[in-house]
Order: C-alpha cells, then structure tokens, then sequence
C-alpha cells in the first residue's frame, strides 16, 4: 500500500500496478543561446514527475545523459565552449549534474553530436573485423559447401555488424565504404578471390558485383534496406 503525492500520510491506496520506465528520450529544440537553460528545465520537470511517482531518475555516466546536435547560427561556437573540457555538465538547481555527451548509447545504437550513425557504424565494423578474423580459415576452407560458408556470413558478421541498422541514419560514403568492405573481405575469402589469393595465384582482380553474382550473396547496403523497411512494416501495424 502507497501513500500518493500530495495526500496525508494516513491516507493509504492500495497499489494495483507498477510501470516503470527505461530507455525514453526526450528531445529538445531551441536556438543555441537558450538551449543549455531548456536542457536543464526539462531535466528537471523529468526529475521531479519522476519522483512524484516515487522513482529516482539515474544521472550517473551512461544513464541519463544529454547529447546536443549542432546546427545553425551560434551552434559552432557553442559547441566550443561547450567541450572545451574533458566532461561537460549541465547543474540542476538541486546540485544533480547532468552529463553533455559527444555520443550516446540508446536501445543498443550509438548515435553522435552530428545527428549520424556513422559512429555506430565503425564500431560495429571495428567488431565485425575480429569476427572476420577468427573466421577465415572456415571462410577459406573450401571443402565446405560455399552456401554453407555465406550462411556463416549471416549468422555471425552481418547480423553483429548490422545489428539495429534499420534504425540508423543515411551514413556517410566513408561509413558505408567501411561496412560494404568488411562483408566484401568475408566473401572474397569464400570465393578465393582476396588479396593474398589473387597475388600468389597471379590472378587479376574480379569486381565486386561478380563476387556477388558468384556466391549468390545479397550487398550489404541491400541488407541495411531491408532492415529499414521492416523496421517501417513493423511500425505502421502496430
């Protein structure tokens, strides 16, 4: 049994459910002048809806934290002063301090100050490369049926690399140049067809649409689309 906000001590309910929040953002727009003194108010107004409903809200690193994209007059500038120091914060007027982050980490996707996944997207490919790694000499083995060694493809490189990208943004040329890469890498050793192949076999350089063509294997660009558009099917049946 619960007290509510606002009523006399004695005056109990009884609690017939409890909803508690994770994972939620909040997003706020102004011009760069006002927009630390709008961060803070609105930290605020959450900190104490949220205590009015008898939950504490974490300000520690990694939790709540506000992250700041820069755009338009003034916002360069501010930008400056803003990271002039290794942590920047934000102080409530009870003390709390609230952390400006260059990036931060929701619902398992990284996003950055510009507004991009071009962030996420190099970490996961940073990752995916030691996947790649571990993997070449299956990838290379050629007494297991090719179907079988892209399926490996799948399962354990592009489902890490790929991991939530139907929610990622347009990523720049040099951030899908790294993902298409890291997938092209994995399917030139099944097909025999990489670097230290085609040196030692005095070979010469196939495309990559004939890799493609050749291991009947989809691009990964291909692939982000087709997370982004069930992701877009998911949305609109709910």
């Amino acid at each position: 049994r619960v007290v509510p906000p606002g009523k006399r001590q004695d005056a109990f309910y009884d609690l017939v459910e409890a909803t508690f929040i994770d994972d939620s953002a909040y997003p706020v727009i102004a011009h760069a002048r006002y927009i630390i003194s709008k961060i803070k108010a609105t930290a605020e107004i959450i900190k104490r809806i949220f205590a009015q409903h008898f939950l504490t809200v974490n300000f520690k690193p990694g939790k709540t934290e506000a992250l700041i994209s820069f755009y338009g007059k003034g916002s360069q500038a501010l930008q400056r002063d803003l990271f002039a120091n290794a942590v920047s914060t934000v102080a409530l007027s009870d003390g709390t301090l609230l952390r400006l982050v260059r990036s931060y980490k929701h619902l398992g996707t990284r996003e950055g100050v510009d507004g991009t996944s071009n962030g996420e997207a190099h970490h996961r490919v940073g990752s995916g490369s030691s996947v790649v790694k571990q993997l070449k000499p299956v990838l290379k083995n050629h007494r297991i049926p090719t179907a079988k060694r892209v399926t490996l493809v799948y399962t354990h490189i592009s489902t890490h690399t790929l991991h939530n990208s139907g929610t990622w943004t347009e990523l720049s040329q040099g951030a899908n140049n790294k993902v298409h890469n890291l997938h092209m890498w994995a399917f030139r050793l099944i097909a025999g067809e990489d670097h230290q192949s085609v040196v030692q076999g005095c070979k010469q350089r196939i495309s990559d649409h004939v890799i493609f063509d050749r291991l009947n294997a989809p691009a990964p660009e291909l692939m982000i689309a087709l997370n982004r558009l069930l992701l877009f099917v998911r949305v609109i049946m709910k």
